[in-house]
C-alpha cells in the first residue's frame, strides 16, 4: 500500500480526512482504524486487528483533521503489513517506539531539561521505563508545589490572578496548537522510523 493509494481511498470514501473518535458504521467519516477496516474489506471496526493500536495518535489533540491525516497516513503505510510481521519484529518495534518516545519527546520537555534529569543515550527499555517512572514522580511533586503556590497567590488576589491567567491563555493558544502538532508529528515519525529500523527482524 502506498501513500498515494491510501489517500485516494480516503478521498473516495469521504472528504479525504481522518477524524477523531469512533464513528457510525457505514458512514462517510472515519478514524484511522475504521478507515483501514474498510480498505481491507472487513466489518467496520476501530479495533487494532491488522495494525497496532493507532488510537492514541489518531485521537490526540491535533489542530485540525487535515493535519491529523497528513501525519497518520504515512504511519499506516509504514505499518500496513503489521499482521505479517514476525512476533520478534513486533516486539522490537514496540521497544524502539517506547525508548525513542521517552528519549526524544518526554526527556526533552523543559521540565526535565531544566532540572537536569537526563536519560542515557543508550538506555535499554528497562532503564527508560525506570527513568520515566522517576521523572513522573518528580513532575507530580513539582505540580503539587506549584498548585500550593497558585492557591496561595489566588487567595491573595483572586481577580488579578484569574485575569492574568486568562490573558496568558489567550496569548498562547495559537502557539500551543502548533507545538502540539509538532510533538505529535514527531511521535508519528518515531513510529515510522521504528518500522524501518526493524526490517528483517
Amino acid at each position: 500500500m502506498t501513500l498515494q493509494e491510501l489517500q485516494t481511498e480516503l478521498d473516495t470514501r469521504d472528504d479525504g480526512i481522518l477524524r477523531v473518535g469512533a464513528h457510525k458504521a457505514g458512514g462517510r467519516e472515519f478514524c484511522a482504524l475504521e478507515f483501514e477496516s474498510q480498505v481491507r474489506g472487513r466489518d467496520w471496526s476501530d479495533n487494532p486487528i491488522t495494525l497496532p493500536d493507532l488510537r492514541p495518535l489518531n485521537d490526540a489533540c491535533w489542530s485540525s483533521d487535515t493535519v491529523r491525516t497528513k501525519a497518520l497516513l504515512p504511519v499506516m503505510v509504514a505499518l500496513w503489513e503489521w499482521a505479517m510481521w514476525t512476533p520478534a519484529r513486533r516486539q522490537r518495534w514496540a521497544e524502539v517506539v517506547a525508548i525513542d518516545t521517552i528519549r526524544h519527546l518526554v526527556a526533552t520537555l523543559p521540565f526535565f531539561v531544566q532540572r537536569g534529569i537526563p536519560l542515557a543515550p543508550d538506555a535499554t527499555l528497562k532503564e527508560a521505563e525506570d527513568w520515566a517512572q522517576s521523572a513522573a514522580r518528580s513532575a507530580r511533586s513539582a505540580a503539587r508545589s506549584a498548585a500550593r503556590s497558585a492557591a496561595q497567590s489566588a487567595a491573595r488576589s483572586a481577580a488579578e490572578s484569574a485575569a492574568r491567567s486568562a490573558a496568558e491563555s489567550a496569548a498562547q493558544s495559537a502557539a500551543q496548537s502548533a507545538a502540539s502538532d509538532s510533538v505529535l508529528a514527531h511521535a508519528c515519525a518515531i513510529w515510522i522510523a521504528a518500522a524501518q529500523s526493524t526490517e528483517g527482524v
